[in-house]
């Protein structure tokens, strides 16, 4: 998941927490010069939202895929 560690702007990814089933979460910090806001980047391999629950606490969603990948 090289792409996960761009956004993060790291060499090599934190440890995962998990969040719920088969989906997981990296701290990142967004540090602006007018605020610092701690977020939860979630990633599942699978094509899910999680619960309805899981779902409706979402702030926003990045479909990411390699169109040289069957």
């Amino acid at each position: 998941m090289h792409f996960l560690s761009d956004i993060l702007e790291l060499d090599s990814l934190p440890e995962s927490k998990p969040v719920i089933e088969k989906i997981v979460g990296y701290s990142w910090e967004i540090e602006t010069k007018y605020y610092t806001a701690e977020t939860l980047l979630c990633v599942t391999k699978h094509r899910t939202i999680g619960d309805q629950d899981f779902a409706d606490r979402l702030e926003g969603f990045v479909v990411y895929f390699d169109a040289e990948e069957v």
